[in-house]
């Protein structure tokens, strides 16, 4: 009998050292576990950015300082289990955030709905200056994980970047207009012209139409610059060239092609509302009356050659509508003229008749007489 209760002491005091081991490990599994959420929570609280975890039904399980700090502007951390519509009207009305200022309610539900609906990567503007970006993450278990990274240095550097690509840009367009413009006026110049003309020929070759050159010479500019100097020469020329952009339609080419010679190239069809003739006639109109530069009138005139694809060839217009100016001209200055066929043989006869008088008259076969009357 006293061998089988000594069995039975021994047996009991087995289990109760077995039972005291499994205590001993469980405080030491706790210890540990407390020890891990110590550094944790550490490490957490290292992080110079925010960070958070939120459970399934959007609690807060764990955040660290930053969190309360940089989002609520708050020196107390958020307590665990507070949810995530709390956490959100409380940033909202913390003033740090840009974009919920004015609209703080509607601004939390669009952040909730946001962070509900799956993984984010936003852009986060502060009214301090800070700019962060937010990435959440989902974990198996049914936790969101989010954390926020300072990137005010990286966006001012981008943003840095942009506006010098920008001045760049910018730049460029003002050297691109200076090299198809003239200073002076605005208007295209002679580089400008011959590129748009190409433009417009392949335009021509594809869909048909028809392109029609006006050559615009002053009258009587030369004895204004002669007269009142260069400086009032210049101010008409802008009032020049002003009257012009006024009198041509927005997808009609305007350069400056000489002192005072202008060129202006039409592209139409059986559509145009306007045909070049017309703003021929316009032109000579407009300048029959004087421009005025600083209260005294000045009396310029007009005188406009035409040429169209109609009659010439692309190659030709230039010269074409030259010729039907200098016909223009001839005729008494102030008025309009179309290039035809036989404007090009009369000045091809007169020039070969010139060319033979200076020859005869070099070969002595013509002998000439002044005789006075």
């Amino acid at each position: 009998y006293s061998a089988a209760i000594y069995r039975d002491l021994n047996a009991l005091k087995q289990r109760e050292d077995a039972a005291e081991a499994a205590l001993q490990e469980r405080d030491q599994a706790i210890r540990e576990v407390e020890l891990s959420q110590d550094r944790l929570l550490t490490a957490l609280n290292g992080l110079e950015g925010p960070f958070a975890i939120w459970d399934k039904d959007w609690r807060l399980v764990v955040s660290n300082q930053s969190f309360a700090k940089s989002l609520m502007n708050r020196k107390d951390m958020l307590a665990p289990g507070t949810s995530l519509e709390d956490f959100l009207n409380l940033a909202a009305n913390s003033g740090l955030f840009e974009d919920a200022v004015g609209c703080e309610d509607k601004w939390a539900a669009a952040s909730a709905d946001a962070l509900r609906a799956g993984p984010i990567r936003d852009i986060t503007r502060f009214t301090n200056g800070h700019v962060h970006q937010a990435i959440s993450h989902r974990t198996p278990i049914g936790d969101t994980l989010v954390i926020g990274t300072d990137i005010t240095e990286l966006e001012s550097a981008r943003l840095s970047r942009e506006s010098y690509a920008q001045q760049l840009e910018e730049a460029h367009k003002i050297a691109q207009h200076h090299a198809y413009h003239v200073s002076l006026t605005g208007v295209g110049n002679r580089r400008f012209l011959n590129e748009e003309l190409a433009r417009l020929s392949d335009i021509l070759r594809r869909e048909g139409g028809r392109i029609t050159a006006l050559h615009v010479d002053l009258d009587r500019f030369k004895q204004i610059n002669d007269t009142r100097g260069h400086a009032v020469g210049d101010a008409v020329l802008c009032r020049v060239g002003d009257a012009l952009q006024s009198l041509v339609l927005e997808t009609d080419t305007l350069a400056r092609t000489g002192g005072d010679e202008c060129v202006i190239l039409r592209f139409s069809d059986e559509t145009q509302d306007q045909p070049p003739r017309e703003l021929a006639d316009a032109i000579v109109a407009a300048f029959w009356r004087p421009v005025t530069i600083d209260g005294v009138e000045h009396r310029v005139g007009a005188s406009v050659g035409s040429a169209s694809t109609e009659v010439s060839d692309v190659s030709d217009l230039q010269t074409d509508s030259d010729i039907a100016l200098y016909k223009a001209k001839s005729l008494g200055r102030g008025r309009a003229r179309r290039f035809d066929k036989s404007d090009f043989l009369e000045m091809a006869e007169m020039k070969t008749l010139s060319d033979d008088l200076l020859r005869a008259l070099d070969a002595r076969e013509i002998v000439p007489f002044y005789q006075v009357q």
